[in-house]
């Protein structure tokens, strides 16, 4: 067992206050890289909902298009003839 983890009604306001503050910063780095949080059906009842609204710059392809991302997964778009 880990000797930090406690209850959380035994921290300080200023611990739960830094600790609140530090998964706030964690979810904005999630969402930075593409995680989109959800809240699942009967979640907690206090869980905010937002959406995410963002631009992207995009150009329809003429063929498909293979590449490998950071991570080194392969990638792979298709060409589709209808706009969508």
């Amino acid at each position: 067992m880990n000797s930090s983890v406690v209850p959380w009604d035994d921290l300080s306001d200023d611990q739960r206050a830094g600790l609140a503050r530090y998964v706030r910063r964690q979810v904005v780095q999630l969402e930075d890289v593409g995680f989109m949080p959800t809240v699942p059906p009967g979640g907690p009842p206090r869980a905010a909902s937002y959406r995410r609204v963002g631009r992207v710059r995009a150009r329809r392809l003429d063929a498909g298009l293979h590449w490998n991302c950071s991570t080194g997964s392969d990638m792979l778009a298709h060409c589709t003839a209808s706009a969508v």
